[in-house]
């Protein structure tokens, strides 16, 4: 039966406009490449300044990059630096973050403190193995993980904010990326050098209490999981070395996805922090020494 044009048009009102389609954060971000060339880049940290530091383990330093001039020496004469995190003033960076390092336990690897306003540089602690991811706790402990056990495991290494170092805050062996969470309850991780390529969360105040997450190896194929981090919508970016992805993880539900592939060996992500590079979208350092920014599809957020 029709209806006559003006029960139609009572009918559209009372249902009123169809409903727009959900935001799909799985569907595939765009890829820009920002800056090339750089050599083998480890990990990054945006400034909140119109900057972003880079871990440049070619050239043994940390650079410093914005969106209008060359590379910058922030640090010289740093030997294969790892994690990278600006807090409270100053750039936290690990040296000693080397393969042969973490193959025979050579304690060689420091934490160290570049002063933002007087460019003073001190060592925060010494004597750690391999030092690759960092990240703080509330209390303003540091911890390292430490991908390649080797010898002398070390699992989690957290360093207080005196400077003593405890190897073994948590036994997990082969560990890379670390994020704490916003209630600082909760500590991710992942693992570079295993057939499943897990994802773990574990209890900040009892280090033994670790599950798992997920797994994000891909039909028994390993990822060879890097760095990753927890963005402001409470979602995990996940850079997947060996594959050459980011996934999108989410830690609640334990679902995850593809959103850049065909990557080259892809080191760190982070989330953008200020109008040069913008908290909207997700920045990527990779062994072949470009910096990407991935911008999600409309009405995304990290």
């Amino acid at each position: 039966m029709r209806l006559p044009l003006s029960l139609a048009l009572l009918a559209a009102v009372a249902l009123g406009p169809p409903a727009a389609a959900a935001p799909v954060p799985c569907a595939p971000w765009t890829v820009r490449v920002v800056a090339s060339g750089l050599g083998s880049l480890e990990n990054l940290e945006p400034d909140g300044r119109g900057g972003l530091y880079v871990s440049a383990s070619t050239q043994g330093a940390v650079l410093r990059l914005t969106r209008s001039g060359a590379p910058a020496v922030a640090v010289a004469g740093v030997t294969s630096p790892g994690g990278l995190r600006v807090r409270q003033g100053g750039l936290l960076f690990t040296t000693g973050d080397a393969a042969a390092s973490g193959l025979l336990g050579t304690a060689d690897g420091t934490l160290q403190r570049l002063d933002l306003r007087t460019g003073r540089r001190t060592v925060v602690a010494s004597g750690l193995r391999m030092p690759n991811g960092l990240v703080f706790l509330p209390d303003g402990s540091a911890l390292t993980s430490r991908d390649i056990a080797g010898l002398q495991p070390s699992g989690i290494t957290r360093i207080s904010p005196s400077g003593v170092v405890q190897e073994r805050w948590s036994d997990q062996a082969d560990s890379n990326g670390l994020a704490v969470d916003p209630s600082g309850r909760w500590l991710y991780s992942d693992e570079t050098f295993t057939a499943t390529s897990r994802v773990y969360r574990t209890e900040i105040a009892h280090p033994a209490r670790r599950t798992v997450v997920a797994s994000l190896a891909a039909v028994g194929v390993p990822k060879g999981l890097d760095d990753l981090t927890l963005a402001s919508s409470g979602a995990l970016y996940v850079t997947a070395n060996g594959a050459g992805e980011v996934l999108r993880l989410d830690p609640r539900t334990g679902q995850s996805c593809v959103i850049a592939s065909g990557l080259q060996n892809p080191s760190a992500v982070k989330q953008g922090r200020d109008r040069a590079f913008p908290a909207s979208r997700l920045y990527v350092s990779g062994f072949d020494g470009r910096l990407l920014e991935l911008v999600p599809p409309p009405g995304v957020r990290p």
